[in-house]
């Protein structure tokens, strides 16, 4: 069981051609009364001060660092919160004797105060987790996490502990000077758990009465007799640890970055090259800047030089092929990507000068959770706004337009929706053998094999994103009206004063709304329940506006005859694409590998002769809104 009252334990770190590094360490340990005798005692090791207590066993980890000195023969510091520190500043390591609780070598580069062990909760959670904070030493402090990180700071603040890297990390290294390094291993503490929080409250309170005490601790000693050289002085920038490269392309690298004092992570996009167009990388800067949407990553900052360097937010699931892998999409998650990436498409599109993507593809859809599924567009390199004309983007999900052997590369906005359309038909059908292609035969394919596909409302948005013309693709904001209608119905806060539920789909700035009773929509089964009884109600809402544009997709729910024959309407995946078909994940149990292989996601409570009733319904709103067109008193659209 875990010792709840343990903070840490300190230990001198030393080099075998350095004598000098683990005497002054081991003194400034062996000589405080906290400090714990090795557990394999050595004789050329100081011994412990007369009145220290017994070793206690090393933590967990404390010996998989095979390039330091055996940990177990060596004296230790035992920091509890029961032996607290004298001030709320923490334990304090510094020379002066009157204000430190560790007592460091007189020596140059060593301060009266140089760092404290520590608390904070400025954490986006308000947890406490435990820190070194250099507190103004003249030469200021490094630590080091598994060797990465070593940048020289001032009244700066390293989190040791309470986040995912540190906890993991093998061994923590604080540097003071050339010959005074300590390794540090930190008690690891549940940061939510009350006594955990009472434990850090008292220790922030600390033990000190004295007014004096803490006015000294903010003080350095007298005038400075020496000055830090210009190519060692410290600052307080940034310190971000590279924890590895997360994706490589063809211009730019992204690698996954730690703030070591706020705990944040990002993802940081470099040029791969040393030979790169700063003008090119300012453009994406400037279009990442002024985009602001929540299926858009997010640039926090950015810097030029001596490299550009763009801080992305950090998406913690990769891309759409990469959560693919690990789980394939359902039918309903395929909708929901479509819809969220035209809403982004929408927002792009939609600017004063209509912004292109044109790299869209599974790469560059990162997910930041899986549930509820959350996706955001990323990589604007190929991003602009304006003339567009240059060849570009991944030819596979290339348009025909800016295909190998199209005349013409001039090309619209229009190149995002055939992208994204292919990007949906792989994950939910399937590509056209070979799965990929690069002329303007390979686009015929795909419109081909959307088309063949049975209709079930996805496949006919689809089918409207992947036209061969690009003036006969539905705009963003048109199929985005169409997915969010076919993603469902949403509650609207509140409801009605009679104990009725309102329900709403969202269809863009005219959205209808209904009143279900909440003996319907009162549970998730019977809130699938209330999709199917509403959807005529729904649909003939839609045409007497002029919006319908497809069929509901439980139109297409599999009859007993498929059931038994699974590959009467769908060949196996296999035959389809380049994934090998379904994936066993336990004992009598496969996974689809793509969702046209799936259970619809209408529920099935509903009795069969209610379905035929809608049926009906249907084929009586596809004849009734035919005919108002065709006597022009409704636009005619696609259905």
């Amino acid at each position: 069981m875990a010792d709840s009252d343990l903070i840490a334990q300190v230990y001198p770190v030393g080099e075998a051609i350095r004598t000098e590094t683990l005497k002054y360490a081991t003194h400034s340990i062996t000589c405080n009364r906290r400090s714990r005798p090795a557990l394999r005692p050595s004789a050329s090791r100081t011994q412990p001060m007369r009145g220290a207590r017994e070793a206690t066993e090393p933590l967990e980890g404390a010996n998989t660092d095979t390039q330091q000195d055996d940990l177990n023969s060596l004296p230790y510091l035992e920091l509890r919160f029961s032996d607290g520190p004298r001030a709320s500043t923490g334990f304090v390591f510094g020379k002066d004797p009157d204000v430190s609780d560790v007592v460091l070598p007189s020596i140059p580069g060593i301060s009266r105060q140089h760092f404290a062990l520590t608390y904070k909760n400025t954490f986006e959670d308000g947890r406490y987790r435990l820190v070194v904070r250099d507190l103004g030493s003249l030469r200021g402090t490094t630590v080091t996490y598994n060797a990465k990180g070593e940048h020289l700071r001032r009244k700066f603040d390293w989190i040791i502990a309470g986040f995912e890297f540190p906890n993991q990390a093998k061994s923590i290294i604080i540097q003071l000077h050339d010959d005074v390094k300590f390794r540090i291993v930190v008690a690891h503490h549940d940061v939510a758990s009350s006594a955990y929080i009472s434990n850090v409250e008292r220790f922030l309170q600390g033990a000190a009465q004295s007014d004096a005490l803490l006015g000294a601790l903010r003080l350095q000693s007298g005038p400075h007799t020496e000055r830090a050289t210009a190519a060692h002085t410290p600052t307080n920038a940034p310190v971000f640890v590279n924890r590895g490269v997360i994706a490589r392309g063809n211009f730019g690298t992204v690698s996954h970055r730690w703030n070591v004092s706020t705990g944040e992570e990002y993802g940081c996009k470099k040029p791969t090259e040393r030979e790169f167009s700063r003008a090119d990388w300012q453009k994406e800067i400037s279009i990442m800047k002024g985009v602001h949407h929540s299926h858009i990553v997010r640039l926090c900052f950015s810097t030029m030089s001596p490299e550009p360097r763009l801080y992305l937010e950090y998406m913690a699931f990769g891309n759409l092929l990469d959560e693919f892998e690990r789980v394939p999409y359902s039918f309903e998650e395929c909708c929901h990507v479509l819809r969220q990436s035209l809403s982004a498409l929408d927002y792009l599109h939609g600017q004063l000068e209509p912004i292109a993507h044109r790299d869209l593809k599974p790469q560059n859809i990162l997910v930041k959770s899986r549930e509820p599924l959350h996706i955001k567009l990323a990589d604007f390199g190929l991003a602009k706004a304006g003339h567009l004309e240059t060849h570009c983007g991944t030819l596979s999900y290339s348009p025909p337009e800016l295909q190998s052997d199209s005349r013409s590369h001039r090309h619209t906005v229009a190149v995002d929706i055939w992208s994204l359309g292919v990007v949906i038909l792989e994950f939910g059908y399937g590509l056209p053998s070979p799965g990929s292609g690069s002329d303007m035969s390979w686009c015929v394919k795909i419109a081909e094999e959307a088309s063949r596909c049975e209709l079930d409302g996805l496949i006919e948005i689809l089918q409207r994103m992947l036209k061969l013309e690009a003036n006969a693709r539905g705009s963003a904001a048109t199929c985005l009206g169409l997915t969010q209608a076919l993603c469902g119905w949403t509650q609207v806060p509140g409801g009605s004063a009679e104990g009725n539920e309102a329900v709403s789909w969202p269809s863009g700035p005219s959205s209808q709304v209904l009143f279900v009773p909440k003996s319907i929509s009162s549970t998730s089964a019977n809130k699938r329940l209330s999709r199917v009884i509403c959807w005529p109600l729904r649909l003939i809402l839609q045409v007497a506006k002029g919006q319908m544009t497809m069929r509901p997709s439980f139109m297409n729910r599999p009859t007993p005859e498929d059931t038994a024959d699974p590959e009467r309407h769908h060949p196996p995946p296999a035959a389809r694409d380049g994934y090998g078909g379904a994936q066993s994940h336990t004992a009598g149990e496969t996974r689809p590998s793509r969702v046209r292989d799936c259970q619809p996601i209408v529920g099935t409570a509903a009795p069969q002769s209610t379905l035929i009733g809608l049926h009906e319904v249907w084929r009586l709103v596809v004849v009734i809104r035919w005919r108002l067109s065709f006597l022009g008193v409704l636009n005619a659209t696609m259905i």
